[in-house]
Protein backbone atom coordinates (compact mmCIF):
# COMPACT_ATOMS: atom_id res chain seq x y z
CA UNK A 1 0.00 0.00 0.00
CA UNK A 2 3.10 2.27 0.39
CA UNK A 3 4.68 1.74 -2.81
CA UNK A 4 1.31 2.60 -4.55
CA UNK A 5 0.90 5.63 -2.23
CA UNK A 6 4.49 6.64 -3.02
CA UNK A 7 3.95 5.86 -6.54
CA UNK A 8 1.38 8.22 -6.92
CA UNK A 9 2.81 11.27 -4.86
CA UNK A 10 5.88 10.88 -7.42
CA UNK A 11 3.38 10.78 -10.27
CA UNK A 12 1.48 13.92 -9.30
CA UNK A 13 4.64 15.67 -8.54
CA UNK A 14 6.05 15.11 -12.28
CA UNK A 15 2.95 16.06 -14.00
CA UNK A 16 2.89 19.62 -11.59
CA UNK A 17 6.68 20.67 -12.62
CA UNK A 18 7.81 21.95 -16.51
CA UNK A 19 11.36 22.53 -17.41
CA UNK A 20 11.62 26.54 -19.26
CA UNK A 21 12.11 24.97 -21.98
CA UNK A 22 8.77 23.67 -22.67
CA UNK A 23 7.14 27.58 -22.22
CA UNK A 24 10.74 29.62 -24.41
CA UNK A 25 7.78 30.92 -27.30
CA UNK A 26 8.70 31.03 -30.82
CA UNK A 27 10.33 34.44 -32.07
CA UNK A 28 9.80 35.13 -35.83
CA UNK A 29 11.69 38.08 -38.04
CA UNK A 30 9.58 38.35 -41.29
CA UNK A 31 8.12 34.81 -40.70
CA UNK A 32 11.15 33.60 -40.14
CA UNK A 33 12.34 31.43 -36.83
CA UNK A 34 14.67 33.77 -35.15
CA UNK A 35 16.58 30.99 -32.99
CA UNK A 36 18.63 32.47 -29.68
CA UNK A 37 22.25 31.61 -29.49
CA UNK A 38 23.13 29.49 -26.43
CA UNK A 39 24.54 31.66 -23.52
CA UNK A 40 27.89 30.32 -23.26
CA UNK A 41 31.03 32.30 -22.51
CA UNK A 42 33.34 30.76 -23.97
CA UNK A 43 31.42 31.45 -26.90
CA UNK A 44 31.97 34.62 -28.71
CA UNK A 45 28.34 35.82 -29.63
CA UNK A 46 25.74 35.21 -27.01
CA UNK A 47 22.65 37.28 -25.84
CA UNK A 48 23.90 39.94 -23.16
CA UNK A 49 22.04 42.01 -20.97
CA UNK A 50 23.65 45.27 -18.83
CA UNK A 51 22.54 48.46 -16.82
CA UNK A 52 24.02 51.71 -18.69
CA UNK A 53 22.36 55.36 -17.11
CA UNK A 54 19.22 53.88 -15.45
CA UNK A 55 18.92 52.09 -18.88
CA UNK A 56 18.51 47.97 -19.45
CA UNK A 57 19.93 46.97 -22.72
CA UNK A 58 19.80 43.55 -24.50
CA UNK A 59 20.97 41.87 -27.19
CA UNK A 60 19.57 39.19 -28.74
CA UNK A 61 21.84 37.03 -30.35
CA UNK A 62 21.03 34.60 -33.08
CA UNK A 63 21.85 31.47 -32.72
CA UNK A 64 24.82 30.76 -36.17
CA UNK A 65 27.18 28.35 -37.07
CA UNK A 66 30.48 28.54 -37.29
CA UNK A 67 32.41 31.32 -39.20
CA UNK A 68 29.11 32.66 -39.82
CA UNK A 69 27.67 36.57 -38.38
CA UNK A 70 24.73 36.41 -36.71
CA UNK A 71 21.62 39.11 -36.95
CA UNK A 72 21.22 40.35 -33.53
CA UNK A 73 18.26 41.96 -31.78
CA UNK A 74 19.37 45.59 -29.75
CA UNK A 75 16.59 46.52 -27.00
CA UNK A 76 17.16 49.56 -25.00
CA UNK A 77 14.46 49.58 -22.16
CA UNK A 78 14.61 53.18 -20.62
CA UNK A 79 12.27 52.47 -17.31
CA UNK A 80 10.89 55.28 -14.70
CA UNK A 81 10.27 52.04 -11.92
CA UNK A 82 11.51 50.14 -9.72
CA UNK A 83 11.74 47.47 -12.74
CA UNK A 84 11.78 47.50 -16.14
CA UNK A 85 8.54 44.99 -16.24
CA UNK A 86 6.06 46.54 -18.71
CA UNK A 87 4.72 47.00 -22.10
CA UNK A 88 6.82 49.69 -24.31
CA UNK A 89 6.12 51.39 -28.04
CA UNK A 90 9.32 50.67 -29.96
CA UNK A 91 10.95 54.25 -30.82
CA UNK A 92 14.44 54.37 -33.65
CA UNK A 93 17.44 55.20 -32.49
CA UNK A 94 16.80 58.56 -34.03
CA UNK A 95 13.44 59.36 -33.19
CA UNK A 96 12.82 63.50 -32.85
CA UNK A 97 10.02 63.84 -31.00
CA UNK A 98 9.54 63.72 -27.05
CA UNK A 99 9.68 60.28 -25.72
CA UNK A 100 7.50 59.21 -22.64
CA UNK A 101 9.03 58.11 -19.59
CA UNK A 102 8.76 54.66 -20.32
CA UNK A 103 10.18 53.13 -24.06
CA UNK A 104 12.05 51.23 -25.45
CA UNK A 105 14.64 52.15 -28.40
CA UNK A 106 15.52 48.93 -30.48
CA UNK A 107 17.08 48.17 -33.81
CA UNK A 108 17.48 44.93 -35.61
CA UNK A 109 21.50 44.48 -37.18
CA UNK A 110 22.44 41.87 -40.19
CA UNK A 111 25.43 41.69 -41.30
CA UNK A 112 24.95 43.21 -44.71
CA UNK A 113 22.25 45.84 -43.21
CA UNK A 114 21.52 48.23 -40.16
CA UNK A 115 17.82 48.71 -39.23
CA UNK A 116 16.05 50.84 -36.75
CA UNK A 117 18.04 54.11 -36.60
CA UNK A 118 15.21 56.25 -39.19
CA UNK A 119 12.04 54.21 -38.39
CA UNK A 120 10.83 51.74 -35.51
CA UNK A 121 6.97 51.13 -34.30
CA UNK A 122 5.16 48.06 -32.85
CA UNK A 123 5.50 47.30 -28.79
CA UNK A 124 7.40 44.71 -26.48
CA UNK A 125 6.55 43.18 -23.12
CA UNK A 126 8.83 42.16 -20.88
CA UNK A 127 8.38 40.50 -17.68
CA UNK A 128 11.28 39.36 -15.40
CA UNK A 129 11.07 35.55 -14.31
CA UNK A 130 14.66 35.21 -12.36
CA UNK A 131 18.24 36.45 -12.31
CA UNK A 132 18.84 37.86 -15.75
CA UNK A 133 16.12 36.18 -17.16
CA UNK A 134 13.13 37.69 -18.63
CA UNK A 135 10.05 36.87 -20.96
CA UNK A 136 10.01 39.07 -24.18
CA UNK A 137 6.89 39.34 -25.84
CA UNK A 138 7.06 40.77 -29.37
CA UNK A 139 4.18 42.56 -31.31
CA UNK A 140 4.93 43.80 -34.76
CA UNK A 141 7.92 45.38 -33.78
CA UNK A 142 9.70 46.30 -36.91
CA UNK A 143 12.64 47.92 -37.99
CA UNK A 144 13.37 50.00 -41.17
CA UNK A 145 16.39 49.62 -43.20
CA UNK A 146 18.90 52.63 -42.92
CA UNK A 147 19.92 52.28 -46.35
CA UNK A 148 16.64 53.91 -47.61
CA UNK A 149 15.90 50.66 -49.52
CA UNK A 150 12.39 50.30 -47.90
CA UNK A 151 13.22 47.08 -46.14
CA UNK A 152 11.92 45.91 -43.38
CA UNK A 153 12.51 43.58 -40.39
CA UNK A 154 9.14 42.85 -38.00
CA UNK A 155 9.36 40.88 -35.25
CA UNK A 156 6.73 39.26 -33.71
CA UNK A 157 6.23 36.07 -31.08
CA UNK A 158 7.79 35.67 -27.70
CA UNK A 159 11.10 34.00 -26.09
CA UNK A 160 12.43 33.51 -22.64
CA UNK A 161 15.98 34.72 -22.73
CA UNK A 162 18.23 33.99 -19.83
CA UNK A 163 21.08 36.67 -20.39
CA UNK A 164 25.06 36.63 -19.04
Amino acid sequence: MKLIFFTLIIGLMALGCSSDSDNNGSLQVNGREFNIGANSQQKNYNSIVYEEDGRKVMKIIEKTTAGTDPEVIELDFNYSGATVDGAYQVYSIGFAGTLPADYVVGDYNTPALYFGNAEASGTISITTIGTNKYKIIFNNATFAADDGSGMTRTINGSCVAEFW
